[in-house]
């Protein structure tokens, strides 16, 4: 999602460049492009984030699947 916001705005900041705006155009430009750049940073720091809570949710779902085997284990009769 980060990437195509960030492909969004640099598309935007491409066609407004193509289209001259009293020299209004420059600032603005420049203001989106360091909104990406903070959205790179952003982006980097949130990747392990995401990545440890996938490890959780694996994790979790072992987990999960180890307690039905042990309930499925006590509910069956014995031989």
């Amino acid at each position: 999602m980060f990437c195509a916001v960030k492909d969004r705005l640099r598309l935007a900041v491409g066609a407004a460049m193509t289209v001259p705006l009293n020299g209004s155009a420059a600032p603005v430009r420049a203001t989106v492009l360091d909104c990406v750049d903070a959205l790179d940073q952003l982006h980097l720091a949130l990747t392990p984030v995401r990545a440890g809570a996938a490890q959780i949710d694996a994790g979790r779902g072992e987990a999960d699947a180890h307690r039905a085997a042990e309930a499925d284990s006590r509910a069956a009769p014995a031989p």
